[in-house]
């Protein structure tokens, strides 16, 4: 099973801005996070297999 990820939280605020592939400095602007909180939650959720970076951009996993 996935991993549950609230909303509110800024992985949850990542996954939201995801609604198609994006790089770091889109997800910045969307998301309003500091870069270093945004580079180490998207390292998480890339461990988590919930996103995945192709190039210079991130998207959502797809489901398995």
């Amino acid at each position: 099973a996935r991993p549950l990820v609230d909303p509110a939280s800024p992985a949850g605020q990542i996954l939201s801005a995801l609604d198609h592939p994006l790089t770091m400095d889109e997800l910045l602007a969307r998301t309003g996070l500091d870069a270093p909180v945004l580079r180490g939650h998207t390292s998480l959720l890339e461990i988590q297999k919930l996103v995945v970076r192709e190039g210079s951009r991130f998207r959502r996993a797809r489901p398995a």
